[in-house]
């Protein structure tokens, strides 16, 4: 099996993943779009767009690459990569686009957020192979060890997007729509909202005071040393009468440590 050969049923008896359809409402500020996208948008309306191909060139992407430079890079953007979630399930095949946690890594490090794109411009269809796939970016996720609450999807014929977000082993199918010609009000920013989600992702570090020492999470990319191993961390600060030290523990193994 592959990504595209399972339907919502499939994923609830296999892996006990269930589904809803609810609004997914977040607040949002409508951004307005750069003159770049603006302008890419506006070419695009100039172009046969008649296959899958053309759509991801002259739509897709560039959204994509405009919400890349919103939330100042903090992912990096996989087209047409292989992904496989468990291959003897068959959660496995090729994605259209995957937006990872960029750790300059060459293969796919964090993905959190998967776009695809619906064939014959069917929503449905589109719907139930990215269901598959934020399964299936859960499990990669999980054999490395990293724990993520919540991961997001969008399936889109390029003028209409609809969105899932996939959290406790459930499927949040959005009974909205949001349409190409909304870039500037809601589309735009939903997309945007959603990759906000991803703090400590998005964050070079956030704090909070935990058992009488500093915790810090940070991304262990920023530390050059360590920028090919690992992609997340933690920094504790301890402090003794006699001594302060800065260790830095990656699946409860401490990794780098200084005594200060």
């Amino acid at each position: 099996m592959a990504y595209s050969d399972f339907t919502l049923s499939d994923l609830e008896e296999k892996f006990s993943i269930t589904n809803e359809r609810k609004e997914l409402y977040f607040p949002v500020t409508p951004i307005k779009p750069t003159q770049w996208l603006q302008k890419e948008l506006t070419d695009s309306k100039e172009m046969p767009i008649k296959s899958e191909k053309a759509r991801s060139e002259w739509i897709v992407v560039p959204i994509l690459k405009e919400l890349r430079n919103l939330n100042n890079k903090f992912f990096t953007i996989y087209s047409g990569d292989n992904l496989i979630g468990d291959k003897e399930k068959g959660l496995q095949g090729e994605c259209d686009f995957i937006l990872s946690k960029d750790t300059k890594s060459y293969d796919i490090s964090v993905p959190i957020f998967h776009v695809v794109e619906a064939k014959r411009n069917d929503l449905e269809e589109g719907v139930r192979q990215c269901s598959a796939q934020l399964v299936g970016a859960k499990k990669y996720n999980d054999k490395k060890g990293i724990r993520l609450n919540k991961l997001f999807g969008c399936t889109t014929t390029g003028d209409v997007w609809q969105f899932i977000e996939f959290t406790d082993n459930k499927l949040y199918i959005d009974n909205n729509k949001y349409y190409l010609s909304e870039i500037d009000s809601l589309l735009l920013s939903m997309y945007h909202r959603l990759l906000q989600k991803f703090p400590l992702l998005n964050a070079k570090a956030a704090t909070h005071t935990s058992r009488g020492f500093f915790v810090v999470y940070f991304l262990i990319y920023a530390l050059p040393p360590l920028r090919n191993s690992y992609s997340l961390g933690t920094l504790f600060l301890r402090t003794t009468p006699t001594t302060k030290q800065i260790a830095i523990q990656t699946n409860a193994t401490i990794k780098y440590c200084i005594n200060t």
